[in-house]
């Protein structure tokens, strides 16, 4: 008997028999049952793209077990991981089971017995997943999770490596080619905030790179070995670093230019199909303070295959809570040069570690009490809602206010609220 099977079998007798004792005993179990299925539910803050959409039910179809006693945060982020869209979560006196449904119909079936206790939980992918890194840094990955850096220096923030088919010339046939982009941050001071980003892309035998330091907040761009140049534009012009359209991968830039930095990435590939763009970096910046980034994924397909301090499922993280982490498997182990930025960032960000780590031992953290905390979020709430931000989700806003309050009540002054606001606009466009 598969243990699926033998699980299915004990539940079914034991909630017979003690159904059989009579009505105190059903009521008790019936009361019981009740109480689980709301456990589960009660305070629960599942991970992005996740909601319980059945109770008193179970996989129809076969399931993959996860350990004798699995919590469902764990649960999911294992099953998630491996791909599988739907969770199944019991909970029982000193026990809790969760298996991956191989399902996909998601064509519930009720468990053995008069009283089901059971939740189901399914991954519904919106049209876009998104990763942040705003303020301090606060760092969402592309499934949910969030958590403060506590680390400074230079960091993989994403990785995406995989192959296009690309048609051959003779039109018959379709040839594999190699696409990888790197997209690295620096982060810098007793606050590491994001003073720098460098975006690399070594696709098909190509050497691109894209770097932006929160010292003008102005891009600079270098193909091969050929000399850095400033990328600039009229308001909103899109730029391509492949004018001549021969590359399978380039970058194309949307800037805005004024006070107001605000502009987008986006990394675009062709396919059998056409041009594609992959991933869109949006950001906002202040010269001499800091970036913000948003990062959207269009392709599931894809996400799974990125590395870095994004990545989805890290075991490190949990999906309930805000949690820290000093990220040290993804700090770059190389110089900002030797990872493709150039001399005059790299003289920048070694300047402003320098300068940080001055002030930092000047002076500590500081920290709000209830009253400041109330005025700095008015002052959030201001600059996040006059942005237009009053469209977003709320639960999108409900987490940038909360990034922006921390900020505020640790110094960062009210060019925090700004960049914020302008980062959470952006997102909706």
């Amino acid at each position: 008997m598969s243990p699926m099977a033998l699980l299915l079998s004990v539940l079914a007798s034991w909630t017979s028999s003690v159904a059989a004792k009579g009505p105190d005993s059903s009521c008790l179990l019936q009361t019981m049952a009740g109480q689980n299925r709301q456990n589960l539910s009660d305070g629960l803050s599942l991970p992005v793209g996740w909601s319980e959409f059945c109770q008193g039910c179970f996989c129809k179809s076969r399931v993959l077990p996860r350990g004798p006693d699995v919590a469902l945060d764990p649960c999911i982020a294992h099953c998630q991981g491996r791909g599988y869209s739907v969770v199944a979560s019991g909970k029982f006196p000193g026990r809790t089971m969760c298996f991956c449904c191989e399902d996909t119909a998601l064509s519930p079936e009720m468990m053995p017995g008069d009283y089901h206790w059971w939740n189901m939980y399914q991954f519904r992918q919106t049209k876009q997943i998104s990763a942040e890194a705003i303020g301090d840094p606060h760092i969402k990955t592309l499934d949910g999770r969030s958590y403060t850096l506590l680390s400074q220096g230079t960091f993989l923030l994403w990785h995406l490596a995989m192959e296009t088919e690309l048609p051959f010339s003779g039109g018959e046939s379709e040839v594999k080619t190699p696409v990888e982009w790197q997209i690295y941050a620096h982060y810098s001071g007793h606050q590491s905030f994001t003073k720098g980003l460098l975006l690399v892309d070594i696709s098909g035998g190509s050497h691109k790179m894209l770097e932006i330091t929160s010292q003008k907040c102005e891009w600079r761009a270098r193909k091969g070995h050929q000399e850095w140049i400033a990328v600039k534009s009229s308001d909103s012009e899109l730029i391509s670093l492949d004018a001549a359209g021969n590359d399978v991968t380039t970058f194309n830039l949307v800037t805005t230019n004024g006070a107001k930095f605000h502009n987008q990435v986006h990394m675009n590939m062709k396919t059998k199909v056409g041009k594609t763009d992959i991933a869109v970096l949006r950001l906002s910046c202040r010269p001499n303070h800091n970036l913000n980034l948003h990062l959207t994924m269009e392709r599931r397909s894809d996400m799974k295959q990125v590395e870095g301090e994004v990545k989805m499922a890290r075991k490190a993280l949990s999906t309930l809570q805000t949690s820290t982490s000093t990220d040290s498997e993804f700090k770059a182990a190389k110089k900002w040069q030797d990872l493709g930025g150039s001399d005059e960032a790299a003289a920048y960000l070694h300047r402003v570690d320098e300068l940080m780590l001055i002030q930092a031992d000047m002076s500590k953290l500081q920290e709000c009490n209830s009253q400041e905390e109330k005025e700095f979020e008015k002052t959030c709430s201001k600059h996040l809602r006059a942005m237009g931000s009053h469209a977003i989700a709320e639960a999108t806003f409900t987490d940038f206010l909360s990034d922006c309050i921390y900020d505020m009540c640790r110094g960062a002054g009210e060019t925090a609220a700004e960049l914020a606001a302008e980062l959470l606009a952006s997102t909706a466009s």
